[in-house]
């Protein structure tokens, strides 16, 4: 199978997230599900001071066929081995 690349437009109302956690289940269907989680730090007043609050913003979720997850899965291990190379385990 050759390598080809298609053309995908982002849709008008796109943003870019940066995961800090993901957690992935599998669905009735064989599908996988990833629920997608940003930083969500924030303040908040607590009497005289300000408190730092850590908490976990969900974003989305994507499902995915498992013929899918499995190009995912092949496409990770290919990054991780690109950064073992460039950065050393």
């Amino acid at each position: 199978m050759e390598n080809r690349t298609l053309p995908i437009a982002k849709s008008d109302n796109f943003f870019e997230v940066f995961v800090v956690d993901i957690m992935v289940t599998r669905e009735f269907d064989c599908a996988f599900k990833m629920d997608i989680f940003e930083d969500g730090h924030f303040i908040e007043k607590e009497g005289d001071k300000l408190k730092r609050v850590e908490s976990s913003i969900h974003r989305g979720s994507l499902i995915i066929t498992p013929k899918n997850a499995k190009k995912m899965l092949e496409a990770l291990k290919k990054a991780f081995e690109a950064i073992d190379i460039d950065f050393g385990k």
